[in-house]
């Protein structure tokens, strides 16, 4: 099988793609079973990015409940998720 700690070719992992698409009940299966909830795609974007980004508030909850979650993460652009 594919490791949940897999990319693509952007750089995205299953993660990603899942705050990416609001699917968030995919989101609270993967987060206990990841090391780093934090990683960078290619665009500079993490999971957090792409939930604020996609406006998928059931995702960020999900996100920021967990502890794991950096809101200072940066973009390569300098943005905080805030800022988007």
């Amino acid at each position: 099988g594919i490791s949940i700690e897999s990319k693509n070719i952007f750089g995205r992992t299953p993660l990603h793609l899942a705050c990416i698409s609001g699917y968030d009940d995919i989101v609270q299966y993967l987060i206990p079973k990841l090391f780093d909830i934090n990683t960078y795609d290619k665009l500079g974007y993490t999971p957090l990015h792409h939930a604020v980004r996609h406006n998928h508030l059931k995702v960020l909850n999900i996100l920021l409940a967990s502890k794991k979650c950096c809101l200072d993460s940066k973009t390569f652009k300098n943005e905080t998720a805030l800022c988007l």
